[in-house]
């Protein structure tokens, strides 16, 4: 993934991320991790990490319906505290 920043100050100009999963498991996937931060100066110098990543599978939350979707947005209309 890489993401370029507009130009300002006390800003990167550009980040690149790297994942690279090597193993899957019961619960997720686990792997290889990269990433670079090219900092703005008189010229520019790169920020670089590099180490190991372990992805988890989220629970699947249950679809809601649209009614209950639309009384969500006055669930704290009536708090008393």
């Amino acid at each position: 993934m890489t993401t370029d920043f507009n130009p300002g100050g006390q800003r990167p100009m550009r980040e690149v991320l790297l994942y690279g999963a090597k193993e899957q498991q019961s619960d997720g996937w686990r792997g290889a991790y990269a990433s670079a931060t090219i900092a703005a100066a008189p010229f520019p110098i790169p920020i670089s990490f590099a180490g190991t990543f372990r992805m988890y599978q989220l629970e699947l939350v249950p679809r809601r319906r649209f009614l209950e979707r639309i009384f969500d947005l006055f669930t704290g209309c009536a708090r008393k505290a």
